[in-house]
């Protein structure tokens, strides 16, 4: 099914598309429409990462792919054993107000509720956040040890979101698979400015479970934001690993975030002020976890 119309992305705007849009009802029709219009052509699911772009003064490709009549990426499933399978058209929205996310992984639902506008919630999707490889929700995915499938052409893939980040092939991602939550503390937070279409300068999330030592059994750290492509920040989780929480051991944390996590600047904001706020949000989020 294909076709030429408006899409409303928020409560006021309206682009009129010229580029020709094309509807599958399957993902290997949506595949195979891909490889025939090439360069051509894009997926979009609520279509918000289009306005983003072409709010930037880039120029629309001729063709566009919606995803949001195939069925399969429409469902949402928690399974027997707390496992919950996100299909990707899932709006953010949703994420945020489903109460088994709000119950078992209330990061997911505050990283739903820190994109921009109500009204590109309603329409921003899970998927789209994720594909576009710098979505405000991916630090919650990475501490929360989500996996992602997609198809590839010929196969499903199942793997960590951090391996899907960095695999730059063609995809279509189908659904997040959130495991059964730990009891851990979680927490995120984000800066930037709120306009509807603007993406953040930065967001940080982590996890934090203590054993009955008083000693950090199980610690997970990501930053994003902007453009920058959010990641874990493994060597400083090794560190905090089966250690006692006190200032010495913050200070430390706080040094090893400033030299891991290595953004570039850009108009908005300098590398070393993102590299500072950063640490500082990651460190008042583990404290606080403690109080």
């Amino acid at each position: 099914m294909s076709g030429r119309g408006d899409f409303k992305l928020d409560g006021n705007t309206k682009i009129t598309f010229s580029p020709k849009i094309w509807i599958p009802k399957q993902i290997e029709e949506a595949w195979k429409l891909k490889q025939e219009l090439g360069q051509e052509a894009i997926f979009i699911a609520g279509g918000t990462w289009i306005q983003l772009r072409w709010e930037s003064g880039e120029k629309l490709p001729n063709h566009i792919i919606h995803l949001g009549k195939i069925d399969a990426l429409n469902k949402v499933q928690l399974s027997a054993d707390q496992t919950l399978s996100i299909g990707t058209f899932t709006t953010l929205a949703a994420c945020r107000s489903r109460p088994d996310i709000q119950k078992y992984w209330p990061i997911l639902a505050e990283a739903a509720r820190n994109v921009a506008s109500p009204a590109v919630r309603n329409q921003g999707t899970i998927g789209g956040n994720i594909a576009c490889g710098f979505g405000d929700i991916i630090p919650a995915l990475l501490v929360l040890g989500a996996t992602i499938t997609w198809f590839d052409g010929s196969d499903y893939i199942t793997d960590e979101a951090g391996n899907f980040l960095k695999n730059s092939s063609a995809k279509i991602v189908t659904e997040i698979h959130l495991p059964k939550s730990p009891k851990t503390k979680t927490f995120y937070k984000k800066i930037g400015r709120r306009e509807a279409f603007t993406p953040s300068l930065l967001t940080v999330a982590g996890t934090l479970a203590m054993n009955e030592r008083n000693k950090i059994e199980y610690v997970r750290l990501a930053v994003g934001g902007g453009v920058i492509v959010p990641s874990r920040l493994l060597t400083c989780e090794s560190m905090l690993q089966n250690q006692v929480p006190n200032e010495e051991l913050w200070q430390k944390a706080h040094a090893q975030i400033l030299q891991e996590f290595q953004p570039l600047t850009d108009r908005f904001a300098s590398s070393h002020y993102l590299k500072l706020v950063a640490a500082n949000l990651l460190i008042a989020g583990l404290t606080e976890s403690l109080s």
